[in-house]
């Protein structure tokens, strides 16, 4: 078989209302050399039913099956890293869908030197409506800019193995700013394609509602993780809890 060019990660649980469209747009992407790594954690519906038969359909899509969920989304995450064989690993959420031409339009920029790169998105109800709700993030993101604001959406980021190395997640909340912190942190730069490439589904359920838990996750990156002083480590979490409700109100 032949190395693909991009291994997508997407971690799956209990998925079964949305995870059929999150495979579909890939299959539906402009670049064809790509494999879907999809780890199913400890899923108790028919997700796991669903992507086998995904999985005999397409034989660039790979299941990973967890017996017991993980409780984090770190966990199938960094399994389907460690199964990559790609050159380039992105991710997309089982609720999330891409944009046909989303591979194409980042892989352009790694061609022109880029490591790491995401994208601007559209923000969709639990049945996938679109209403023009889209979140637009800044061109560049240095460590320092984006320690007051994740405005990097998991499912928009693609990173070239080659330059950055396989980066694995830690089993805390936010695990994928924690993630973007540490790759930044050694001297890397991030780069916007400066166009719409990820449909992200908000839902009731999603963590991101929960304020105290948010607080609780962002002071531990901070101070824990980052290893930042207590004045600005104040400062960092302040502006982080100003932008994420901003972000909010698109």
């Amino acid at each position: 078989m032949l190395k693909p060019l991009v291994s997508v990660i997407m971690p799956c649980h209990n998925a079964e209302a949305y995870v059929r469209e999150a495979v579909k747009s890939v299959c539906c992407q402009s670049v064809t050399e790509w494999e879907l790594v999809a780890v199913d954690d400890g899923s108790t519906d028919g997700t796991l039913k669903i992507l086998r038969e995904q999985e005999k359909e397409d034989g660039r899509i790979r299941v990973i099956a967890l017996k017991q969920a993980s409780g984090s989304p770190a966990t199938p995450r960094n399994k389907g890293i460690e199964a990559a064989r790609g050159r380039y690993i992105a991710f997309l959420d089982s609720d999330d869908q891409w944009m046909p031409f989303k591979l194409q339009d980042q892989l352009m920029l790694m061609k022109q030197g880029e490591a790491f790169v995401y994208s601007n998105y559209e923000k969709v109800d639990s049945l996938g409506t679109r209403q023009g709700r889209i979140v637009t993030a800044p061109q560049r993101a240095d460590y320092r800019q984006l320690l007051r604001g994740n405005y990097i959406a998991c499912s928009t980021v693609l990173y070239d193995t080659e330059v950055i190395g396989k980066r694995y997640f830690k089993c805390i909340g936010h695990e994928d700013f924690c993630c973007w912190l540490d790759i930044l942190r050694d001297g890397f730069q991030a780069c916007n394609t400066n166009t719409v490439e990820m449909l992200y589904r908000v839902t009731n359920g999603s963590v991101s509602h929960n304020k105290l838990k948010t607080i609780a996750w962002t002071w531990h990156i901070v101070r824990q993780e980052q290893k930042l002083r207590w004045l600005p480590a104040v400062y960092y979490l302040m502006s982080h809890l100003i932008k994420a409700s901003l972000k909010k109100r698109i």
